[in-house]
């Protein structure tokens, strides 16, 4: 007589019934628990041999990573970062230094790792590598360190950046896990603060980072243009070209006063030759602006009292009522864009800190719940 097998699946296959699982469910808890107390293990030996007993930093340190060990990281990013990460099993530190000889990427890692670098020196009870000699000037802050060390209990990563270095007041910090391809800041945003995605290759929200106006003026310089009278915009983005500057595009919440419309114009030199002559007969030129953005020759107002974008295009100035927005790239975020810069922007800045690979990505900012959330796209 035939025995029947009983199994649950819906196959009613014997052989599959036989080896069904029969792994208690607290097990896998058990397992999943495990795994984070060992993790938090190496966090809490993190906060007491380097936190409470102190590290050294070299002066100038504006970004600092606090890292799982045995963590792969992007080939874009230094060579001694990724190498450190992968020598040890315990956290570590990852940090970029300014130097008069340029920018030094370094990592401060236990006694036991083994990181092939030129320079190591004692920091504490730990150790720092890099390519080029560092002065190790100040304490690294116990409270910054021990919520790097927890947060590496649920992510692989903490990112510290110092936005302060950047315009000579240091201390401003922000800082929050790295999940991915996001970063989930601590930095608060004006509530509905957001630019419009555009094919440009920097995009920067200006109402809601009014303190890079100043910086914003100063980078522009490089390309000749002189905004030190303009009022702050509430937006800005350019494009690159291959000109000897980019196109930029200046957006206001209200449309601006002529005076700003005519210094506009004379930044990137636009202006008409009106021929007049002298008391002795003698005939001259002399420059003026254009009159076409005026109502009439004899008139001061704006043409349309309602732009309020400007494209400063090699020589030209156009303008608009508003500028119009293009379908943004899949993201990380839901929230708002504030600021963007896409790989063109990314791998210049790149060029310019000399230490990083070519960059495939965009980076885009957001306004996340009133939170700046970075999205690597």
């Amino acid at each position: 007589m035939d025995q029947e097998v009983p199994t649950v699946l819906p196959s009613g296959n014997h052989l599959l019934g036989f080896g069904e699982n029969k792994q208690p469910p607290w097990l896998k808890l058990g397992l999943a628990l495990l795994s984070v107390l060992l993790v938090c293990g190496a966090a809490v030996f993190f906060v007491d041999r380097w936190v409470l007993k102190g590290i050294s930093l070299p002066e100038q340190t504006p970004v600092l990573i606090a890292v799982r060990g045995q963590t792969e990281l992007p080939e874009v990013l230094p060579r001694l970062w990724r190498e450190a990460a992968r020598a040890t099993h315990l956290p570590l530190l990852l940090g970029l230094a300014k130097t008069e000889n340029g920018w030094v990427p370094f990592a401060i890692t236990s006694r036991f790792a083994g990181v092939s670098a030129p320079f190591r020196q004692a920091a504490g009870l730990a150790e720092v590598w890099s390519e080029q000699p560092l002065e190790l000037k100040r304490q690294a802050e116990p409270w910054q360190l021990a919520k790097a060390a927890f947060s590496l209990c649920l992510h692989p990563a903490f990112l510290t950046a110092d936005l302060g270095f950047f315009d000579n007041a240091q201390g401003r910090l922000v800082s929050g896990p790295v999940d991915g391809n996001s970063w989930r800041t601590d930095f608060s945003l004006p509530a509905g603060v957001a630019v419009n995605a555009t094919d440009e290759d920097v995009v920067l929200d200006l109402a809601a980072f009014p303190e890079a106006w100043p910086a914003v003026i100063s980078a522009m310089k490089v390309w000749g243009f002189e905004f030190d009278s303009l009022p702050r915009p509430e937006a800005i983005g350019w494009k690159y070209t291959d000109k000897a500057r980019p196109d930029i595009r200046l957006d206001f919440s209200t449309p601006p006063a002529t005076s700003t419309v005519l210094a506009l114009a004379g930044s990137v030199g636009i202006f008409d030759i009106s021929p007049y002559g002298l008391a002795d007969n003698t005939q001259a030129e002399e420059m003026r602006l254009p009159l076409v953005y005026f109502q009439s020759m004899t008139s001061t107002q704006a043409q349309n009292p309602e732009w309020k974008s400007f494209w400063l295009k090699n020589e030209n100035l156009v303008v608009s009522e508003r500028s119009e927005a293009v379908p943004s790239t899949e993201s990380c975020a839901s929230g708002g864009l504030v600021f963007k810069l896409s790989r063109n922007a990314v791998n210049e800045i790149f060029k310019t800190l000399g230490i990083f690979g070519q960059a495939s990505f965009n980076l885009e900012f957001h306004n996340t719940d009133n939170k700046l959330l970075v999205c690597k796209n």
